[in-house]
């Protein structure tokens, strides 16, 4: 059936245009303009009634009643996978937290960074939900807070190493088996 609407689709339209193309030739603009838009009516018309009748064929078979197998396990990895990464951005998180508050010393602060940059490795790259950019205006935050006190050339030397990790990580062009040619 869909075949022979086609078929019939296509014989209107070429009758529509005949008439378009008709050896009369209109005597004024305005009676070529009803002619063009009278026909392109027509044409529409026949392209759209055409259309419509094929638009009823939807679906035939029904909606799956209960999930598969295939996606259960999918839904399983997908949860084993979002509480791996909740437990990496808890532990990313404390060790932060612990650097944004207590760490006050030139000693804590250089183990925090560190930890922070083991982590980063660890996890090859920042866990879920934590952005670079925000990781390193927390850091900033204390150095400012910081800078005649305790944060000391360890201490940024610590800071730099941690962002080229967080760069070296969050680059796709780094053969990261090879591990961080910088550091």
């Amino acid at each position: 059936m869909p075949q022979r609407l086609n078929f019939l689709t296509l014989a209107l339209l070429l009758i529509a245009f005949s008439s378009l193309t008709a050896y009369t030739v209109p005597t004024s603009r305005r009676s070529m303009i009803r002619k063009v838009v009278g026909s392109a009516g027509v044409v529409s018309g026949l392209v759209v009634g055409g259309q419509a009748g094929q638009a009823n064929t939807g679906y035939t078979e029904a909606m799956v009643a209960e999930p598969t197998e295939e996606f259960k396990r999918s839904e399983a990895q997908r949860a084993e996978f979002r509480a791996a990464q909740l437990k990496e951005k808890a532990e990313f998180t404390k060790v932060l937290s612990r650097l944004e508050t207590s760490s006050r010393t030139e000693e804590t602060l250089v183990k925090d960074l560190d930890d922070l940059t083991t982590l980063t490795i660890k996890f090859g790259g920042l866990p879920e939900g934590i952005k670079a950019d925000a990781l390193k205006k927390a850091i900033r935050a204390v150095k400012r807070e910081g800078t005649d006190k305790f944060w000391s050339t360890p201490v940024e030397v610590g800071y730099q190493k941690l962002t080229r990790e967080i760069a070296f990580q969050q680059n796709p062009n780094k053969d990261k088996e090879l591990g961080n040619p910088i550091q």
